[in-house]
């Protein structure tokens, strides 16, 4: 379907291009000539007809009509910007509809730059582990500098660049610029390789955590890269596939072979700031690493020289390469590889900037300035003549698959137990994965699967053959995570219990206590002891979050849909989450951090305030949104609806008891700990939990008194492939004031909701 659209776009901008005198070039130009005539045809094209043909040379698709209204609405200004700039007198470079004029400078900023760093400290920090510093060569006898270092270099015309890559929508130029110039060396030298180089391997093991001062996608040093490779090595992008989100594992380690085509390097050498220094070193040594303050001019920079004029920043936010120069034309400039793709820039990603005669440089460009010294190539292993242990299994026809999750009975828990025990690993593996439609990019990724995999099917056999096992634990369709991964991919940032339910009082339309039991009767005789809004029909699919800590946005809408099921509002049937995460943040007033974490009630509150609108209108993505879509200026979607509050319980069984048998389900805060993760069954008891703060947001939609072990029956936002009844869990109904692991926190329930016209 988005291919026939984009065919329809493409045809339709044709069309309208032969009417205005040919398909206009929108960007990439060589002259002021030509960025005039692109001007010309911008001004007489009508603006929808050139955002399809811009889509078209793109290959851009949205999944909302919100998100193309949003990035219509960039492009747009995008457009007039282009016209203004393009049309100064005496331009000094040119601006050009690039492939991110849908992206506003505060949404590029948000995802394609580093955090703002001291250029000045980045500098300080690569000369002290330099292996050199180097100053300019000394003129030969009776010749000045300029005599002695060419006055125009190119790496690229000797062939010692590889392909300009494309960092996507995370802050790793640092990365990208450093792995560039390691290609180059090797190049340069003469050193075997693949060609192509790993950068996402920096970014999930380059960090804090193995004692560098980088940050993934939030930006980082290339020298903590250039010093890692030199410790250890970088490997090709064939085993290590860049993903462009920060990474919870490196997955590259001491214990893994080499990859054929890997390298190592013997160090680098920082340079002085001053032009002839960076000249003769580019010329005689290859490409120089810079660090770069990037204005809102540059990021549309289509052609011509990027003038120091231009800058205005203090900080710097991102990495490029110096590949070569030009000193021969009235303003040197300096040729830098960029890692915005090959649509931006000039030349297929390339920009020409101002080679000032200061110690600062265009936009402080003279910072970092870092050159790898010799690389060599590491040996790889001798080739496994048989396939991979992993890949190439055998199942019996004839053998029963075991069932790996979701368990009704001790029995079943322990009927899956011998069948583990029975299975061999690599084909419960493969199993497992059939199961559950698992595929890894890389080698590397499906070993690190396969042993947090590995560790599951031990944790499950060795939990559920305790005697007296209350709960069962199974094979969910996270058991290729570790906890460590899981924690840092799946739940809140931990936070205080108390200050959340206090938070929740503080906006409540109302605070609820169990009612009196009527006139000769108890409680127990006026409200049910058993309740199961399921059973009615008043609870909608179980959803997935997915790699994102959304859950409080999740268990509120959960909670509205709910509450108009019960209340007989109409509604889509389906409200979108992806609305509270880019809408529901500390910029619009609230306590929420979209993927981070937030409150429930933020979501009550906003749309008490607003509305929520469909999934269908603001579909759900599972990334925190640099700009909230759903705008006062936006009609309402079909199926939208408002609410009139929410109110909040006293931390008590019998008040949740009444609430949620009378009223709905209600929402609960929770400190999920490493025994839950893989619930698959059983009554979670109160025992399993030691955790002070919560960082997880779940539904109680029932419960059942009737047993021996009361418990409320609790929805999960994990998808309907874990826990049990499709996505459900059953915890303990203890009958204190804390709750089973926290889960007497928040008491949020919604009051009732309205349709919005």
């Amino acid at each position: 379907m988005k291919l026939v659209i984009l065919l329809l776009l493409s045809t339709l901008a044709a069309a309208a291009a032969a009417r205005t005198g040919g398909r206009p070039k929108l960007r990439n130009f060589a002259s002021p000539a030509e960025a005039q005539a692109s001007v010309k045809q911008l001004q007489q094209m009508d603006r929808k007809t050139l955002f399809a043909e811009w889509r078209a040379q793109n290959g851009k698709a949205y999944t909302t009509p919100a998100r193309e209204a949003a990035a219509f609405a960039a492009f747009n200004a995008a457009v007039d910007d282009v016209i203004a700039h393009n049309t100064q007198p005496g331009a000094k470079f040119f601006k050009g509809l690039t492939d991110t004029a849908d992206l506003s400078w505060e949404d590029f900023q948000a995802t394609r730059l580093m955090r703002p760093a001291n250029a000045d400290a980045l500098t300080a920090q690569a000369a002290a582990g330099a292996t050199a510093v180097e100053t300019a060569p000394a003129p030969k006898h009776g010749r000045k500098l300029a005599q002695t270092v060419p006055a125009k270099w190119d790496w690229r015309a000797l062939g010692k660049v590889t392909p300009v890559k494309n960092q996507g929508s995370c802050g790793s130029c640092w990365a990208f610029a450093a792995v560039a110039a390691l290609e180059s060396k090797a190049l340069i030298t003469g050193t075997k390789f693949s060609g192509d180089l790993s950068e996402q391997q920096m970014v999930d093991c380059v960090n804090t955590a193995a004692g560098y001062s980088s940050y993934g996608c939030n930006g980082g040093a290339s020298t903590d890269v250039l010093r890692y490779v030199k410790a250890f090595r970088a490997t090709t992008e064939a085993d290590y596939a860049y993903t462009g989100i920060t990474g919870t594992k490196c997955l590259e380690t001491s214990a893994s072979p080499a990859a054929a085509g890997s390298i190592t390097v013997g160090g680098y050498k920082v340079l002085t700031k001053d032009r002839a220094t960076i000249q003769a070193a580019v010329a005689s040594g290859g490409p120089v690493i810079i660090y770069f303050s990037v204005q809102s001019s540059f990021y549309r920079y289509s052609g011509g020289i990027y003038p120091a004029s231009s800058c205005t920043g203090t900080a710097v936010n991102h990495a490029m390469l110096v590949m070569g120069y030009d000193f021969t034309g009235p303003t040197p400039y300096w040729i830098v590889r960029n890692s915005w793709g090959n649509l931006w820039g000039m030349d297929g990603g390339y920009a020409y900037i101002e080679a000032t005669a200061d110690s600062i440089g265009t936009c402080k460009m003279y910072s970092g300035l870092i050159q790898p010294l010799t690389t060599t190539a590491v040996a790889s292993p001798a080739p496994v003549p048989s396939p991979s242990p992993i890949n190439t299994v055998v199942v019996s026809p004839k053998r029963k698959a075991p069932k790996l999750r979701n368990f009704a009975s001790p029995a079943e828990a322990q009927a899956s137990v011998k069948q583990l025990q029975q299975t061999d690993r690599k084909t419960l593996f493969a199993e497992w994965r059939a199961q559950n439609g698992k595929a890894y990019t890389t080698p590397a990724r499906e070993a690190a699967a396969f042993a947090a995999f590995n560790a599951a099917v031990d944790d499950v056999i060795a939990h559920n053959t305790q005697p007296g096992a209350k709960f069962f634990k199974g094979l969910t369709d996270t058991a290729d995570l570790s906890w460590e991964d899981f924690q840092a991919t799946r739940l809140m940032r931990p936070a205080n219990a108390d200050a959340l339910t206090a938070q929740a009082a503080a906006g409540a339309t109302a605070v609820e206590t169990a009612p009196a039991p009527k006139h000769g009767r108890k409680l127990a005789q006026t409200v049910p002891a058993k309740w199961d809004w399921r059973a009615l029909g008043k609870v909608t699919p179980v959803k997935n979050q997915g790699s994102c800590g959304s859950c409080w946005a999740f268990a509120a809408v959960a909670a509205l849909e709910s509450k108009a099921l019960i209340t007989g509002t109409k509604f889509s049937g389906d409200l979108s989450e992806q609305q509270m995460v880019d809408c529901v943040n500390t910029a619009a007033g609230y306590s929420s951090y979209g993927c981070n974490g937030g409150a429930s009630t933020d979501v009550l509150r906003y749309v008490k305030a607003f509305r929520a609108t469909t999934e269908a209108d603001y579909a759900y993505t599972g990334i925190t949104g640099t700009k909230c879509l759903e705008t006062s200026a936006s009609p309402a979607a079909a199926g939208s609806i408002t609410v009139g509050g929410y109110k909040v319980l006293t931390k008590d069984r019998a008040t949740i008891q009444a609430a949620v048998a009378s009223g709905g389900p209600v929402i609960i805060y929770f400190s999920v700990q490493s025994s839950f993760y893989r619930y698959s069954g059983g009554i979670y008891p109160a025992s399993s939990c030691t955790g002070t703060a919560v960082n997880h947001a779940m539904l109680v939609v029932g419960y059942d008194f009737t047993g021996p072990t009361p418990y409320w029956i609790v929805r999960n936002s994990w998808g309907n492939l874990w826990g049990v009844d499709g996505g459900y869990a059953y915890i303990e109904a203890t009958a204190d004031t804390v709750g089973t692991c926290k889960m007497y926190s928040g008491l949020i329930q919604p009051l009732a909701t309205a349709a919005k016209a």
